[in-house]
């Protein structure tokens, strides 16, 4: 069976927001290929907040844009709901690997979803 693979916000920025260094275009590129090629792809509820976020402060989207591209993500992948489960999960983690809370969060959605790979970044070669 294939890896589930559950992708972080900042790849789904780099989907959506119009590029402007060729540093970002190549980081599109590898996220559109990641999403062509891996089998089974998650995210969270918490991934989509801070993706609408970043897409108001930093681009300047409008709500209504955000809602259709949100739409569309949860159309085509896994979401997982931010649970009671998920926060124990997180407390343990932070505890444990010392984590900042949001980045344990993320961690134990991708763990309970059955994730084995957590996307963060996207790694670039010159």
């Amino acid at each position: 069976m294939p890896d589930k693979c559950f992708l972080d916000t900042n790849l789904w920025v780099y989907l959506k927001a119009q590029n402007q260094s060729p540093d970002d275009q190549r980081k599109r590129q590898i996220v559109e290929l990641l999403i062509l090629n891996l089998p089974e792809i998650a995210l969270s509820a918490q991934v989509l907040n801070e993706l609408a976020n970043v897409l108001m402060k930093k681009f300047g989207f409008t709500e209504r844009d955000i809602a259709k591209f949100i739409e569309e993500i949860c159309t085509e992948f896994e979401v997982a709901p931010l649970t009671p489960a998920i926060t124990q999960k997180a407390l343990s983690l932070k505890a444990f690997y010392s984590l900042s809370w949001f980045d344990s969060l993320i961690a134990a959605a991708a763990l309970l979803e059955g994730c084995s790979i957590l996307t963060r970044k996207t790694c670039t070669t010159d």
